[in-house]
């Protein structure tokens, strides 16, 4: 009989706590991410850009995602961020138009190590009336914040 109470009580205080924990989880909400901790590295130039340009856009495009963060330490940075652009094209596409071509090669590696994670690439075009210079600035943005569209899986 005693140890038919024991095992009832035991049941008992086992099946309270689980739905405690369970409710204390239900209501907690989940902790964001803190953001990963990005710096810039060199950046190739070449004929048709400066690689200031490059630079440039990817601080900009980092500053405005959400789930990384540009690092001005690169000793606390997670990934070490390199590139070049690729292709730079221009060509009229009507009597007041033309148009701008912009491809980039991103490689992401550890800031400590310097193993590679990833090597990615993106593209975009910026078709207007505007300044040669405001539309290349435009496509190599462009171009770098669609490279870095999928950084963001990266842990």
């Amino acid at each position: 009989m005693r140890s038919t109470s024991r095992v009832w009580v035991l049941s008992c205080a086992l099946g309270l706590c689980s739905w405690l924990a369970l409710q204390g989880s239900l209501d907690a909400q989940p902790r964001p991410r803190a953001p990963t901790p990005i710096a810039l590295g060199t950046f190739a130039s070449g004929r048709e850009v400066d690689s200031t340009l490059l630079e440039s856009a990817l601080r900009s495009a980092l500053r405005s995602h959400p789930s990384l963060a540009l690092s001005p330490d690169r000793a606390r940075a997670r990934f070490l961020v390199t590139g070049s652009v690729v292709e730079l094209s221009e060509r009229a596409v009507g009597s007041d138009e033309h148009e701008v071509r912009c491809r980039v090669s991103i490689v992401v590696a550890d800031a400590r190590g310097g193993a590679v994670r990833a090597m990615l690439e993106g593209r975009a075009g910026v078709r207007g009336g505007g300044s040669d210079e405001a539309m290349r600035r435009s496509a190599v943005r462009g171009a770098a914040e669609s490279a870095l569209r999928s950084l963001a899986t990266l842990r």
